[in-house]
């Protein structure tokens, strides 16, 4: 991981930023309330004035610009609009316009509102800003007005001559101008100027109290003027559509305290905050948000030299022709784009200005949590701004800031990963299998029942599926995850890791991202997602335990030799969250080999309850074709009669059974007696605590085992087997050597005390995930035990219905946390009755309760009866046409629909076994609670929660009288 060295220069490129976040700044904001008769104000202090001797220019603005909007009026248009404010404010005199023919009232910047409704306001265009220049600062020294997004210049001697101007005319087909437009990077008016204008002082001298300038801004017709002591100046801008303003005032300090922005209003104007502030709407008091600052201009910035440029070439073809020039290969980057300034930053350069890279860090979080439960709209949405082309290429760069490294990794596994992932990991629990040959077939070496090593199973496990991003979210039944190449993701996170993993056996200084942590948990995380959605192949899973612990997994590792210094992710170094990532990749693991144990018991019980039916089989015969006594016979035949669960239990009760004749009249013969006792022993060699804790043994070399015994060896053993003597037993057998997952076991334990030991944790998810890890090493036993409770097997011919009903119920479960909308809850009654009309519905009754399917549609059912009761009804009697929410039934109303939904499902559900029966039972008190729901309706009959409730007891006896 050799990364070049990244160069910075200063650009000659001034632009505005925080005071507060200046360094050296010698301008001090004093941020002063709204008072009763004073607006908001920003008061503005020269801080080192008393010590220099002549103080420097200090070009200021606000942060919050004005917009204009993209299409003017006319001044016909806005008057119009002024006669309509006067009509509907009568019979009370309404302010008169600004610049109308009388004689101006005196400028008020906190008057009392007037009576503006909101469609008044939304008439009114025109902001207002003021700035107070207080006794003692000259005015000559002032510059008041707006700046715009391209205003870069910072002189030490301003003056107007500094600004640049050009005229844009548009010519009409006879050469006359049609359109005239005068552009520059700034609006500004000197104070002493508009002083003089405005008064009739012919000295021009400036009153003892001070001066306040008006600055006004129309976004509606693009005009912006000012005002002097409330008197109006003459010149005026015309600004050019969408063009963005920002309040500025350039001052060379003559006083301490120089100046303050006073962000009122007057009469006939709206104050800037409500310009500024888009989404609190218009408004007529002014408000003072803290993101409103003072910034000043920075004569220069630091930018960041390209670590690759493009790569051209240049060819004079002729003098006609002129010059051709080629470019190779492009060269990608990210740019972040700030709007309110119109320019954008290299998402590299970030590194270097760390509010905003926490800024598109917190961004991309948010459109990760959009993402949540399967959102698949948000998702295609999120696709128009986060393009593969683009999270690939923040992924994969080396120079990546860690706080956008990871965000960018959170939101690839967020819109392509984390719905499907979601849905294995709630099923990692539940294991249906189906009886094949090539699950036999699988399973016929013993040590693939406890392997780690491979992602090769046969029970039936919910399918990835992803479509193309769009924007059509009319059908939200085809939608699912966003394409993306994952198998190109796959490579690259094999090849990361690998590389990360051999950098940092020592200490490295520099890692990608700035830490070990930004470094190794992204890659970690996402090798996880991939784990878990099944993109690694049997080989990416060797190469990862090989980078997790080579001394374990690595064949060829020699300890004392080349590998001597080499370690692994867990013999590392590395920071909490690291390990936390890790616990959680190896629970993965040890999910995929607890899969491995089931499916090897259901591989071993498919040939051998064949094997026990054909001797039973074989057993009955003997006894039909015997001549015994009746009473004899049907003692002996009694097993046949019995229930086929009582049959198979009455067979394989030979494991309690210690007297050696009554195991030998016991109706299992000895050599399936034998298979079945081989088989536990074998199991309990890779997982009881007595194998974990046994000492481990070399593997003989192969010299050791080409080596032939001595003459005299072979004779003393012919001499001994001559005599009958015989050897112990105990040296007869061959020492057990442990797999490397029996050492991997034992590693995890040794880790797991280590981190706990070697410093204090802080991070309580990664003690309970460490604490949960340790536990799965000693309950192996136990953990199998609770999986094959929920395993079930099933004919291959049930396949492809399975796998159907998987689609179904992963959709369902998706939505279960969440407040659906009423395309969601129409899906979720499509589905349920696409689950009843599934073949397994009625052919596995007991596959649909190990799945607490019945569980999941209650849960919904809750949600709409609770949801409708906060909509106002408790769905009680009523009229026909009532609803659960108390209010006329329409097909808007979708809650009582749901219910009856659920209520169809459980009933069928309760219909297809007693067990089933039983356990809709224990959920009685909850339907009984709401058993008055939508029984005003008797078009509703048979769907209702009482329905429920009657059919989880209906022809059953036992539970009827519980």
């Amino acid at each position: 991981m050799v990364r070049s060295v990244t160069f910075w220069y200063t650009k000659e490129l001034s632009i505005f930023e925080n005071n507060e976040d200046l360094g050296g700044t010698k301008i001090d904001v004093t941020r002063m309330p709204a008072g009763t008769d004073n607006p908001p104000s920003l008061k503005i202090s020269h801080n080192t004035y008393e010590q220099e001797e002549k103080a420097d220019w200090e070009f200021m603005r606000l942060s919050l610009p004005v917009t204009c909007n993209d299409r003017f009026i006319t001044e016909q248009e806005k008057a119009r609009r002024w006669q309509e404010i006067q009509m509907r404010q009568a019979p009370r005199q309404a302010p008169r316009r600004r610049g109308a023919p009388e004689v101006a009232s005196p400028e008020v910047t906190s008057p009392q509102p007037p009576a503006f409704d909101d469609e008044m306001l939304e008439l009114i265009n025109e902001y207002f800003y003021g700035v107070r220049i207080f006794p003692g600062q000259d005015p000559g020294m002032v510059y008041v007005g707006w700046v715009t997004t391209q205003y870069h210049l910072h002189t030490d001697d301003f003056s107007q001559d500094c600004v640049r101007n050009v005229t844009v005319q548009k010519l009409d087909n006879y050469g006359g101008i049609a359109e005239s437009v005068d552009r520059q990077s700034c609006y500004l008016m000197r104070v002493d100027e508009m002083y003089a204008e405005v008064s009739n002082d012919p000295s021009g001298k400036p009153p003892s109290t001070g001066l306040f300038v008006g600055c006004f801004v129309d976004v509606a017709t693009g005009v912006v003027s000012f005002t002097c002591e409330g008197k109006e100046i003459k010149q005026r801008f015309k600004m050019e559509p969408g063009t963005k303003l920002f309040p500025t005032v350039f001052l060379k300090a003559s006083s301490k305290d120089a100046l303050q922005f006073e962000l009122g209003r007057t009469q006939t104007t709206l104050p800037l905050s409500a310009a500024v502030l888009v989404n609190s709407g218009k408004h007529i008091v002014p408000q003072f948000p803290q993101r409103l600052k003072v910034q000043c201009m920075k004569p220069k910035t630091w930018a960041r030299v390209p670590n690759k440029n493009l790569v051209n070439h240049a060819l004079k073809l002729s003098d006609i022709r002129g010059w051709s020039l080629l470019s190779e290969d492009p060269v990608s980057m990210i740019a972040i784009h700030i709007p309110e300034e119109d320019r954008c930053i290299d998402v590299l350069e970030l590194i270097e200005n760390e509010k905003l890279a926490s800024f598109h860090a917190q961004t991309l979080k948010l459109y990760a949590a959009l993402c949540f439960q399967s959102n698949y709209k948000a998702m295609h949405a999120i696709c128009a701004y986060c393009d593969s082309k683009q999270i690939l290429y923040a992924i994969k760069n080396e120079f990546m800031p860690g706080v956008l490294r990871q965000a960018f990794f959170d939101i690839l596994i967020s819109l392509h990963l984390e719905s499907y992932v979601n849905t294995v990991e709630i099923t990692q629990k539940e294991f249906i299998v189906p009886m094949t040959d090539e699950l036999a077939e699988l399973y016929s070496d013993a040590d693939m029942g406890n392997s780690l090593r491979s992602l090769a199973y046969e029970s039936i496990r919910p399918q990835m599926t992803t479509c193309e991003i769009t924007t059509d979210f009319s059908c939200i039944k085809e939608l699912s995850l966003p394409e993306f190449d994952l198998d190109a993701l796959r490579e690259f996170v094999m090849e990361a890791l690998e590389t990360a993993v051999l950098v940092n056996q020592v200490s490295n200084r520099d890692p990608i991202g700035g830490s070990n942590q930004d470094l190794f948990v992204p890659l970690v995380k996402l090798l996880d997602q991939l784990l878990m959605a099944g993109v690694l192949s049997d080989d990416d899973v060797s190469r990862m335990l090989i980078m997790i612990h080579p001394q374990t997994w690595d064949e060829n590792f020699d300890g004392s030799g080349k590998d001597e210094h080499r370690k692994g992710i867990l013999d590392m170094f590395i920071h909490e969250d690291v390990k936390l990532e890790v616990c959680k990749l190896i629970h993965h693991m040890c999910d995929v080999q607890v899969r491995h144990r089931v499916e090897s018991i259901v591989a071993f019980a498919h040939g051998y309850m064949g094997d026990l039916q054909t001797d039973q089989l074989r057993r009955y015969i003997e006894i039909k074709q015997s001549d015994m006594p009746s009473a004899v016979a049907a003692k002996k035949t009694k097993e046949f009669r019995c229930p086929p669960r009582e049959q198979m239990n009455t067979i394989l009760n030979f494991k309690s059974i210690e007297d050696e004749e009554e195991l030998e009249e016991h109706a299992c013969n000895s050599e399936l007696r034998g298979r079945m006792s081989e088989f536990h022993d074998g199991l309990m060699t890779f997982m009881s605590i007595a194998s974990l804790e046994a000492e481990d043994v070399e593997p003989p070399s192969a010299d050791a085992v080409e080596e032939k015994p001595s003459l005299m060896t072979s004779f003393m053993t012919t001499l001994k087997a001559a005599q009958g003597e015989k050897g112990d037993e105990g040296e007869a057998e061959e020492p057990h050597v442990k797999t490397a997952e029996e050492k991997f076991r034992k590693v995890l334990i040794d880790t797991i005390i280590r981190w706990g030991c070697e410093a204090e944790i802080e991070n309580k998810d990664l003690i309970k995930e460490m604490f949960s890890l340790l536990l799965r090493q000693y309950d192996t036993v136990g953990e199998l035990m609770k999986s094959a409770e929920s395993a079930y097997i099933i004919n291959s011919d049930t396949t492809e219905d399975v796998k159907h009903m998987w689609v179904s119920l992963s959709r369902i479960r998706s939505l279960l946390p969440v407040q659906m909308s009423k395309e969601e809850e129409e899906l979720v009654r499509e589905l349920l009755w696409t689950l009843v009309n599934n073949h397994v519905f009625f052919q596995h009754p007991d596959l649909i309760r190990i799945l607490k399917i019945h569980e999941n549609v209650i849960a919904i059912m809750m949600n709409s009866i609770a949801r409708s009761e906060g909509g106002g009804g408790g769905g009680g009697e009523g009229d026909e046409n009532s609803s659960v929410s108390g209010e006329p039934v329409a097909t808007e109303d979708s809650s009582s629909e749901m219910v009856v939904a659920c209520c169809r499902f459980l009933c069928y559900f309760c219909r297809t076994s007693r067990q089933n029966q039983k356990a809709m039972f224990d959920h009685l008190l909850f339907i009984l609670d709401n058993a008055n729901i939508l029984l005003s309706r008797p078009s509703l009959r048979g769907s209702t929660p009482l329905d429920v409730a009657y059919s989880s007891l209906m022809d059953n006896t036992e539970l009827a009288l519980a």
